[in-house]
C-alpha cells in the first residue's frame, strides 16, 4: 500500500464495520512455507497501515475499531508461536488510550501471547490505566487470570512507559523515528527507498570519511537495502564497505561473507568469487570454525556462489574450497546438505 494510501484505508474502515474483515487475522495456506515470519498472516501489512492511519489520526469513537484491531493483533501473535511484529504496540498503546483499566485483560493476552511478546510488552503496559485502579479492579474481580498478573511497578514507571510510547508512535509523520522501516512494512517500497537515499545524502557528509561511524552507517543501510529487495544498491554500499576489512579473524571473515552473500544476492559473480579465497584464509584462523555458526554460514555462502554463477570454473573453485571445508572437519548443517549434493551431482563427486 502507498504511504498516501493509508488515510483512505482509514476512512473506509470508520465508514464501514462491515470492510474490518480485510483486518483480520488470517493464516498463509502456506505458512509452514514462508521464511519471512511477520507474513505468516495474510492480513498483517492491512492492520499495520490501519494502525498506521490511527497513529496519525485518532478519534474518540474509534474505540471500536481500535479494540478490534488489538483482539486481531493477538491471534495473530498466539498462532505464531514466537515473534512479535510492528503493529501490537501500537495497537496497546491506542487502547489504553481511552484510559480504561479494563484493557489490562485484553494486554495481559497479549503479552502472553507466545515467548517473545512475553519479553517485549513491558510490564508497565498492563497497569497503563494507573496501578492503583489496575490493582483495585483486579482485586475487585474473580477472573483466574488476575492471579497471573506480575507484581505492579510503581507508578513512575508507568509514567515513563507512556513516554516512551508516545515518543515510538507520533501524531505527525514529520516525527515518526522510522521512516524507511515504516514505510517497508505497509508495502511502499519506494517511498522507503526514498527516505533512505534522502537519510544517506543528509547523513554522510556529517562523518568523519574511513572511519568506524562511516563504515557502520554503510552497514546499516546495506542492510536496509537488503530488506527492501535491493540488492543491486546494497551493492553499491558493498563496495564502500569493502575498504574497511577487520584485521582480527573472526570480524574478518564475517566481513567477507557479508560481502560474498551481497554480492552473489546482486548478480555480481567477479566481486563475490573474490572474496572466498580471504574468505576461507580468515575462516581457518579462527580456532572454533568447524563448530561455530560462522564456519557454516560461510560455507553457505560459497555454495550459493557456486550454484548461482554461469561461470564454470567459478563454481568448480568454489566447489572445491568447499570440499576442503568439509575436509577440515566443518560441521555439515541439514540446510547445506542439499546444496552439497546438488554441487556433487553437476561436478561428478561424492557428497
Amino acid at each position: 500500500m502507498k504511504l498516501t494510501a493509508v488515510p483512505l484505508l482509514l476512512s473506509r474502515m470508520r465508514a464501514d464495520s462491515g470492510s474490518w474483515s480485510e483486518l483480520a487475522y488470517k493464516p498463509w495456506p502456506d505458512y509452514e512455507d514462508r521464511r519471512d515470519w511477520e507474513y505468516w498472516d495474510v492480513n498483517w501489512q492491512a492492520r499495520r497501515a490501519c494502525l498506521l492511519g490511527l497513529q496519525l489520526d485518532r478519534r474518540p469513537d474509534d474505540r471500536d475499531l481500535i479494540l478490534y484491531l488489538l483482539d486481531q493483533e493477538i491471534c495473530s501473535q498466539e498462532a505464531s508461536v514466537s515473534g512479535c511484529g510492528s503493529s501490537l504496540h501500537p495497537a496497546i498503546l491506542f487502547a489504553a488510550e481511552f484510559d480504561d483499566p479494563s484493557i489490562a485483560w485484553r494486554i495481559r493476552s497479549a503479552k502472553y501471547a507466545n515467548q517473545d511478546t512475553a519479553c517485549s510488552i513491558d510490564v508497565q503496559a498492563l497497569y497503563c490505566c494507573g496501578v492503583e485502579r489496575t490493582l483495585a479492579m483486579l482485586a475487585a474481580s474473580d477472573r483466574p487470570e488476575s492471579n497471573d498478573f506480575p507484581p505492579a511497578p510503581i507508578q513512575a514507571h508507568v509514567d515513563e512507559w507512556w513516554m516512551r510510547q508516545r515518543s515510538n508512535y507520533p501524531s505527525r509523520w514529520e516525527d515518526e523515528p522510522d521512516k524507511i522501516g515504516t514505510c517497508e512494512e505497509i508495502g511502499d517500497i519506494e517511498a522507503a527507498a526514498d527516505y533512505l537515499r534522502q537519510e544517506l545524502a543528509e547523513t554522510l557528509p556529517t562523518v568523519d570519511a574511513g572511519g568506524a561511524e562511516e563504515r557502520d552507517l554503510l552497514v546499516s543501510a546495506r542492510r536496509q537495502w537488503g530488506w527492501l529487495g535491493r540488492p543491486d544498491e546494497a551493492a553499491k554500499l558493498q563496495a564502500g564497505i569493502d575498504a574497511f576489512l577487520p584485521e582480527e579473524p573472526w570480524d574478518r571473515a564475517s566481513a567477507l561473507r557479508d560481502a560474498l552473500e551481497v554480492y552473489v544476492a546482486a548478480g555480481q559473480f567477479q566481486e563475490a568469487a573474490s572474496k572466498v579465497d580471504p574468505l576461507w584464509a580468515a575462516l581457518r584462523q579462527v580456532d572454533s570454525w568447524r563448530e561455530v555458526g560462522l564456519g557454516r554460514l560461510s560455507a553457505g555462502a560459497v555454495a550459493d556462489l557456486a550454484l548461482a554463477t554461469p561461470d564454470e570454473a567459478m563454481a568448480v573453485h568454489a566447489f572445491s574450497v568447499l570440499e576442503e571445508m568439509m575436509a577440515g572437519g566443518l560441521k555439515e548443517p541439514p540446510v547445506l546438505r542439499e546444496k552439497l549434493a546438488t554441487l556433487a551431482e553437476r561436478f561428478g563427486r561424492q557428497s
